[in-house]
């Protein structure tokens, strides 16, 4: 049988998998790393390209190939901060906005789905966070909040 950490890795491949889908599905020319990226933006409002790769655990090449899509299409501005022109400073223009509450509607939808299909699935997110909340306590989430 195999251990939680198998588990849990098979477990978000598949979930992985299946919020790419319904992204090409409903939110059309949206990448998942894309809509990590709006999400975010529409939380935190204004980025630096390095806090954002930091935060989405992204290498910066990655990221940056992400923005500049992003750019293309018009979902966000790029600018150079005051006295720093290597540093930029990403934020989500209106239409960006838009895609942003698209992508997390898609997503709430899915988790609702998930509730839905699968008993004690509430259950098994409070364990979850408490896992979470554990692994935070003991220095072991390497991640930013």
């Amino acid at each position: 049988m195999p251990g939680l950490l198998a588990y849990s890795v098979r477990i978000g491949e598949a979930l992985d998998l299946r919020i790419s889908r319904e992204l090409r599905r409903r939110v059309p020319g949206i990448s998942r790393a894309q809509a990590e990226v709006l999400l975010l933006l529409e939380r935190k409002k204004t980025m630096d390209m390095s806090s954002l790769s930091r935060e989405l655990q992204k290498d910066p090449g990655t990221m940056t190939s992400v923005v500049q899509a992003l750019w293309k299409k018009g979902l966000l501005e790029r600018r150079s901060v005051e006295g720093n022109r290597r540093t930029q400073e990403i934020q989500l223009l209106p239409e960006g906005n838009t895609v942003s509450r698209r992508c997390l509607a898609l997503y709430r939808n899915l988790e609702k789905e998930l509730q839905a299909d699968i008993p004690g699935f509430a259950q098994i997110l409070s364990e979850m966070e408490r896992f979470y909340t554990q692994l935070k306590e003991k220095g072991y989430w390497p991640y930013p909040d």
